[in-house]
């Protein structure tokens, strides 16, 4: 699905979104997701929003 798609159809219910939403409630510290990696950052940024100065949001690439 395309990102607009999967934040539109995944709102409250897909498990990227109750992924995100436990970051935003405290419950979790991060949310890592081997799904679509668009529709995880429409998702983030539209539930978590941005850090001021902040425009775009980073995709780490290296693991330690």
């Amino acid at each position: 699905a395309k990102p607009s798609q999967a934040l539109r159809q995944g709102r409250g219910k897909s498990s990227m979104w109750m992924a995100i939403d436990a970051v935003r409630e405290g419950r979790a510290d991060t949310c890592v997701s081997a799904g679509n990696t668009g529709a995880l950052m429409a998702m983030a940024r539209f539930v978590l929003k941005t850090l001021p100065g902040i425009s775009r949001p980073a995709i780490a690439a290296v693991w330690p």
